[in-house]
């Protein structure tokens, strides 16, 4: 276990290095420095060069475009979505009431406990007659 934590350190450090997402920068006033993170990753030769002009103006009109308030409310009423959220509820809620993840975290311990022997793959079960 104590393997798996070295790569999560890695990338805990790692993220302390990477810019921030140039919609974020955009998004909260830093323009220029959005404008020197799309140069870096389209290695473009300046901030004026027509990939960050037309890129910039994307993040510009989808932030126009999304800055009206809208309510919890009208999410709902949008069309056929009431419908898809009670579908990933529902699917969610039947995942749950199968007791799926009961086999998932203690389907070894009960198949040991009524006499299967597990092999050293997951797929190869063999019954044990004690």
């Amino acid at each position: 276990m104590g393997v798996g934590f070295i790569w999560a350190l890695l990338l805990a450090v790692g993220i302390l290095f990477l810019p921030e997402s140039p919609r974020w920068d955009w998004n909260h006033g830093r323009e220029a420095r959005a404008k020197v993170t799309m140069t870096k990753f389209y290695g473009a030769s300046d901030s004026n060069h027509s990939i960050i002009r037309n890129e910039t103006n994307e993040i510009e009109t989808i932030r126009q475009r999304t800055q009206g308030g809208t309510s919890l409310w009208e999410t709902f009423r949008a069309p056929k979505m009431a419908k898809r959220i009670l579908l990933a509820m529902g699917l969610q809620m039947f995942q749950q009431l199968t007791g799926a993840n009961y086999f998932f975290y203690y389907g070894t311990s009960i198949f040991q406990g009524v006499g299967y022997v597990f092999s050293s793959s997951l797929f190869c079960i063999s019954l044990h007659l004690n």
